[in-house]
């Protein structure tokens, strides 16, 4: 029995873009809420109810194949000065309002329900100047449907302290990095004008919290600085001076690692949980063929394994970081779709935990999370070999 502490760090540059399981990625216009929007009265949000003039020979990068850009890039998003192009308080009056919405959108961005409010209003508001990979999650059936998807230049999304888009502005659609699968991609939906598969960008945490972002200014075309966390009220000239926003801690947690005197298995597949204090969590994950690895199951007929456990029957406050680990040695781990769930097994104590999740698919870090668990709660992650 052990825990999960799940990690907000994103494996930059080593990823192959391509979609998840067939290889399907939708298209999604700027002006366009999707399928199953998050708010299912879009004119409600109205967060970004139009596409943005973008020219896109000015991108740059945006040509010659997919390229990955840092998150804190100047330039790499654009805006209005002195203009947001999303409502937060309207998404948070919503999410708050809506308790199924509200409790799987936080689940997504591994956030508790309470933490909504403080971690929208830490988040700043852009425009995408390149059609950009993301895993988007609609909304169906009591629960967040991911699915990998191109947002077209010109969409308004919220970045986080590291300049990842998490926020689809126009239906408050919550949003992670793509997930990488090694399949041909095949696009669904109408192609807008521009629309290019070997010119996409996707968007790679920055390796330190971003304070400012500079931003190309979509009516004059010069560049100015936004302080992180703000709506446009402290736009300034590129290189000004202004105050420096403070950041919630939720928004950049330490990065939690393995201990250096614990081992754990690696291979095709590999989901390794992180967390510190005394709380016991549990790791669970499912293979294709529906067989769980588990503290009670701790193998599978395909090859998995939890060879790992950690923190059974609770343990001091300060014993430093807790792994609980599952793989498939190589050439073990069969294809087909994966489902991850972090447990509470007892909180020992405590009013809830956090926790780090690395997930590993043939040597490529597909998903990586961060979070805050209470008794009761779960943290689920799916992904495909």
């Amino acid at each position: 029995m052990g825990g999960v502490v799940v990690v907000a760090l994103v494996a930059a540059l080593a990823f192959v873009w391509f979609g998840r399981g067939s290889g399907e990625i939708f298209l999604e216009p700027a002006a366009s809420a999707g399928a199953d929007p998050f708010d299912a009265k879009v004119d409600s949000l109205a967060l970004a109810a139009h596409a943005q003039p973008i020219d896109r020979t000015n991108v740059p990068g945006a040509a010659g194949g997919t390229v990955s850009r840092r998150g804190g890039e100047p330039g790499l998003y654009g805006g209005t000065r002195s203009v947001s192009s999303c409502d937060v308080e309207q998404l948070v009056a919503f999410l708050q309002a809506n308790t199924a919405q509200g409790q799987a959108w936080a689940q997504v961005q591994g956030i508790g329900v309470g933490d909504i409010a403080t971690y929208v209003r830490s988040l700043t508001p852009v425009v995408l100047l390149a059609d950009t990979r993301v895993t988007n999650h609609g909304f169906s059936q009591g629960r967040a449907t991911p699915r990998q998807a191109v947002l077209e230049a010109g969409t308004a999304v919220l970045v986080d302290a590291f300049g990842v888009p998490r926020v689809r502005c126009y239906c408050g659609n919550p949003l992670l990095q793509p997930a990488a699968v090694p399949v041909t991609p095949a696009y669904s939906g109408t192609r807008w004008a521009g629309f290019d598969p070997e010119r996409i960008t996707v968007v790679v945490q920055n390796t330190t919290v971003v304070t400012v972002v500079t931003l190309v200014d979509l009516v004059t075309g010069e560049r100015f600085d936004r302080p992180a966390g703000t709506k446009g009220e402290g736009d300034r000239d590129a290189g000004g001076s202004a105050p420096t926003p403070t950041l919630p801690p939720t928004t950049a947690p330490p990065p939690l690692t393995v201990p250096p005197d614990v081992t754990v298995g690696q291979g095709d597949v590999q989901v390794t949980l992180l967390w510190q204090g005394p709380a016991d969590l549990d790791l669970r994950v499912t293979d294709p063929a529906g067989s769980t690895v588990s503290f009670t199951a701790p193998t599978a007929p395909s090859g998995g394994e939890l060879d790992v456990d950690a923190n059974a029957g609770c343990g001091p406050a300060g014993s430093g970081t807790h792994v609980e680990n599952v793989f498939w040695p190589v050439g073990a781990a069969p294809p087909g779709r994966y489902s991850t769930e972090v447990n509470v097994f007892e909180l020992c104590g405590e009013g809830s935990v956090g926790y780090q999740l690395t997930v590993i698919v043939d040597g490529r870090v597909v998903d990586t999370r961060s979070g805050t668990l209470t008794s009761g709660t779960t943290a689920p992650v799916t992904f495909t070999r």
